[in-house]
């Protein structure tokens, strides 16, 4: 489906995200209904919820794009989008005691193109055999419930040799050993482990042993990701994560003007009826469920882009070269330009 956007909406950063529809149609001096309203990405329509005469979205942001740094989404007058669906979440149920917080660690350092198995090209660091690398990681208000946390490693290996296997890595958590595994050649590898946690810096370290019979051991970090059970505080006015119990569960550090979004499903939910304490927000959640809470402070907005005017599909136009790039590259394009015209 071909997209005539009012506006393009950039996100960068994960999160809620809000916009005015008043400041938006002001400018187009037009009167709309929520129901026709669109949003898309890519063609695809994206969930929104309309309230108050602002519009609300959730993006992945420069996560949801592999090959840039910005997520961006096109906003349509006058075609039906897809909506939030609305549900009540009143507190219910016993006290719940606990979430699970995820934390994703990921760095785009090194460009690999050869490893044709990799699940992406970009890496974050190298361990070329002995090695031995640290990697920080912040927990904050961890719960003790006698569970520990689980730990998902993705590496890869970038030397491949006829010995049986290349490369042997170990694991530790704060000095102890939590796992270690071998693999063969230029193949992606998974580890998961179970660790114990404290609040504050923890740190992963990742050894590349270097003792098979192998010429030698690449083996690069791709990410890493920890999931722990977290007291449920909020930081800077967010929370995410899932819950494994029912019940009603009591958020510190949110106001009655937060935001509750329930992330479970296929689409995003927007839930009503949460109620505010003296120091924080009683919600109902469900067992299995992912939820997504912001203070009105910690909701994003989107840089806003009105699109330009262009002839660019009109079929009288006639090229046989075509290029396309930043405004930064046009003097340095100059003699690519002058060159190909030539031919």
């Amino acid at each position: 489906r071909r997209a005539n956007p009012l506006v393009r909406l950039v996100t960068r950063d994960r999160g809620l995200y809000e916009i005015s529809l008043g400041d938006l149609l002001g400018r187009t001096r037009r009167r709309v209904r929520t129901d026709r309203i669109r949003l898309s990405r890519q063609g695809e329509p994206v969930p929104f919820h309309a309230e108050g005469g602002k519009l609300y979205f959730l993006s992945e942001g420069a996560g949801a794009n592999p090959y840039g740094n910005e997520a961006v989404y096109e906003l349509e007058i006058g075609a039906s989008g897809s909506r939030m669906p609305v549900r009540p979440a009143s507190p219910n149920g016993e006290t719940t005691r606990f979430y699970w917080e995820e934390i994703e660690q990921e760095e785009n350092l090194l460009y690999y193109s050869t490893l044709l198995d990799a699940s992406e090209p970009w890496l974050w660091s190298m361990l070329f055999a002995p090695a031995r690398q640290s990697f920080p990681f912040e927990v904050s208000h961890p719960a003790s419930i006698g569970e520990p946390a689980r730990l998902e490693v993705r590496l890869q290996g970038a030397s491949d040799f006829a010995a049986t296997p290349d490369h042997h890595v170990r694991l530790y958590v704060n000095g102890g050993l939590v796992a270690e595994t071998s693999w063969n050649g230029k193949r992606p590898q998974t580890i998961k482990a179970d660790a114990w946690l404290q609040e504050g810096t923890n740190h992963l370290e990742i050894e590349n042993l270097g003792d098979t019979e192998a010429s030698y051991s690449m083996v690069l970090l791709d990410r890493f990701g920890v999931t722990y059970p977290r007291l449920p505080y909020a930081i800077d006015g967010k929370l995410d994560g899932r819950w494994t119990e029912s019940g009603t569960s009591e958020l510190f550090g949110l106001s009655s003007k937060s935001v509750v979004i329930d992330t479970s499903g296929e689409k995003p939910t927007w839930l009503t009826g949460a109620q505010a304490t003296g120091d924080g927000l009683h919600f109902r959640v469900e067992s299995g469920g992912s939820y997504l809470v912001r203070s009105r402070e910690a909701i994003l907005e989107p840089e806003i882009k009105w699109p330009s005017k262009s002839h660019l599909e009109r079929t009288d136009h006639r090229a046989e070269y075509l290029m396309i790039g930043p405004t930064s590259f046009l003097s340095a394009a100059g003699e690519l330009l002058a060159h190909r015209r030539e031919q």
